[in-house]
């Protein structure tokens, strides 16, 4: 199963001039098929945790990133596994 996508926002429409974030996606394409912690990502990007969030959502809304849930043995919440969706 697939998350829901991410609805826009306000946020979203006021940063008209984003653009997708190289390091995310470089960090998301060498851990491809690793689960990963936005927390995780944050540490190694050198960025706070909640920048990452709001990125990865928009890339999630802009089709740039999937997100896959994973979870353990005992039906507990792991972290998402991220892929590049390549148009």
């Amino acid at each position: 199963d697939k998350e829901a996508p991410v609805k826009a926002t306000a946020e979203y429409e006021a940063a008209s001039a984003w653009k997708p974030t190289p390091k995310i996606i470089s960090f998301v394409e060498r851990h491809d098929g690793k689960p990963c912690s936005k927390a995780q990502i944050a540490v190694a990007l050198g960025r706070n945790e909640k920048t990452i969030d709001r990125l990865i959502a928009r890339m999630r809304h802009e089709g740039i990133l999937e997100a896959e849930p994973q979870w353990s043995e005992n039906g507990g919440r792991l972290a998402n596994t991220y892929h590049v969706v390549h148009k």
